[in-house]
């Protein structure tokens, strides 16, 4: 019984060190297949008469409806990130 446990251990770290290299270029492709579509709902939820938070709650709506659409699952925290990012290029004129 021992055995499987140390099996089932060195399985454990061979697949964190794998997510842990593999989760950073997840996000990257994510944010680079979605940049040009949030920017887009980010400069366009700017212009409108929302406060903050509501067009946060409205951009996070309309990328989840376009992640579907391309089928992918972004999760919460991305998203987040690429709104950040998007406002943070807008308010810089990049």
């Amino acid at each position: 019984m021992n055995w499987f446990r140390r099996l089932i251990n060195r399985f454990l770290r061979i697949f964190k060190s794998f997510v842990d290299e593999a989760l950073p270029v997840v996000t990257q492709v994510l944010i680079g297949e979605f940049k040009d579509f949030v920017m887009n709902v980010v400069g366009t939820l700017q212009g409108t008469d929302l406060k903050d938070p509501e067009r946060r709650v409205k951009a996070f709506q309309e990328i989840t409806v376009e992640a579907k659409r391309r089928g992918k699952i972004v999760p919460d925290t991305i998203m987040d990130i690429m709104i950040n990012l998007a406002l943070n290029c807008i308010k810089n004129n990049f």
